[in-house]
């Protein structure tokens, strides 16, 4: 190998090193699911989907005091 050969290696698996190192690393979907807050995902479904389901606004309250006592006891 000339020495030309070899310089020009060496900085393209720097190059390809650093990039690697920049891209965004995938996250695991259990470290995801853990910082969402439980029972939110249901509750702004049956937001949406209030009309669709015929889920009373006094039902959905009722849903959100379940899920904030939970929180509460969560955090206890």
């Amino acid at each position: 190998m000339t020495k030309k050969t070899l310089v020009f290696t060496v900085i393209i698996l720097f190059g390809m090193a650093s990039l690697s190192l920049g891209a965004p690393q995938p996250v695991r979907r259990n470290f995801r699911a853990r910082m969402v807050q439980p029972g939110w995902g249901l509750l702004k479904m049956l937001e949406a989907r209030q009309q669709e389901l015929g889920v009373t606004d006094d039902q959905l309250q009722k849903i959100q005091n379940l899920v904030n006592a939970y929180e509460e006891k969560m955090i206890d």
